[in-house]
């Protein structure tokens, strides 16, 4: 169940995802146009919240192991939005705290969840393996 619950989560994340590179290529087509630099910062802030709230369900005690290639996906689609906003986030209208304060949750996340994955892997690595 948990495992066919993740990847439906993960699911509903790439849907997201798909109407957020959308509108990134609209605004990358149109780059100094108000309305799409506005839909930017809705899509971009979807998605920051949705993989914000989604991640740490995707890293359920007990089924970190089972789950790890759903939450490396979803980990590696929040680090890409916060890249993004990183990079592209003036362009859009974002103030520099708002870009500065992404950049450090984008570097922070960075080794947390390099940490889990890595954590887990060698977890399920043990099980099947035994210790070294």
């Amino acid at each position: 169940f948990a495992r066919n619950q993740a990847i439906s989560r993960l699911e509903g994340l790439s849907n997201l995802y798909q109407i957020y590179a959308e509108s990134f290529r609209e605004w990358e087509a149109d780059p100094t146009n108000p309305a799409l630099r506005e839909e930017m910062r809705i899509q971009f802030n979807d998605m920051n919240s949705a993989l914000t709230t989604a991640i740490p369900l995707l890293a359920v005690q007990n089924y970190q192991v089972p789950l790890l290639s759903v939450y490396v996906q979803a980990a590696n689609l929040h680090l890409s939005v916060l890249r993004d906003v990183s990079v592209f986030g003036q362009r859009w209208g974002f103030d520099a705290a708002t870009i500065n304060s992404r950049y450090n949750d984008l570097t922070r996340l960075i080794g947390n969840y390099t940490d889990h994955a890595v954590r887990w892997y060698n977890t399920g690595l043990e099980r099947v393996w035994g210790p070294d």
